[in-house]
């Protein structure tokens, strides 16, 4: 399943690893991310119930009090998870199932990039920002305003691939 997926490559007689992204196919995720997660959150934004809001609080809760804690791997796999989880829950309220179907595959294709990402000191607190934001957009229904947010943070970490396509294995290059 991981094969069809793209996200391993399989050697006959040698065994399976974790497919090398290159530069483009991580720039080619990430701007599609910023088409797909600023329509979702646009229209989440005017169709977001009071229990959907109250459970993005209790996930940002959840992300801030993992936030307080040392940087380890269980941590940072608990922050992505986290974090996802997040993500996806303020998507879902768009009610638009193969939307959300393609956000999510997206995610997969660059998981371990994501969660390597936790890694880095000033991440917990830049998400948590982030993740704030967003909560006060969706509660006030501005819809635009929150996908501009999306968009413009997703652009910033296309931005930080080198545009010459060198290619990059997953567990060499994070964010």
């Amino acid at each position: 399943m991981l094969c069809a997926k793209g996200l391993m490559q399989s050697i006959p007689y040698v065994g399976s690893s974790v497919r090398k992204l290159s530069n483009d196919e991580i720039r080619e995720v990430y701007l599609l991310r910023s088409v797909l997660e600023p329509l979702a959150g646009r229209i989440s934004a005017s169709q977001i119930t009071p229990d959907e809001l109250r459970q993005l609080h209790a996930l940002q809760e959840q992300l801030e009090a993992y936030g307080q804690k040392p940087i380890s791997l269980e941590t940072s796999k608990q922050m992505y998870q986290l974090n996802r989880e997040f993500h996806m829950s303020m998507y879902r309220p768009c009610r638009m199932d193969r939307l959300i179907q393609m956000i999510d595959s997206l995610w997969d294709s660059i998981a371990y990039l994501r969660m390597r990402t936790a890694f880095n000191p000033k991440y917990p607190e830049q998400m948590q920002e982030e993740h704030r934001r967003y909560i006060s957009l969706l509660e006030q229904k501005k819809g635009d305003d929150l996908a501009r947010h999306l968009e413009e943070n997703l652009r910033r970490h296309v931005g930080s691939f080198p545009a010459n396509g060198s290619a990059v294995s997953t567990e060499e290059k994070a964010n």
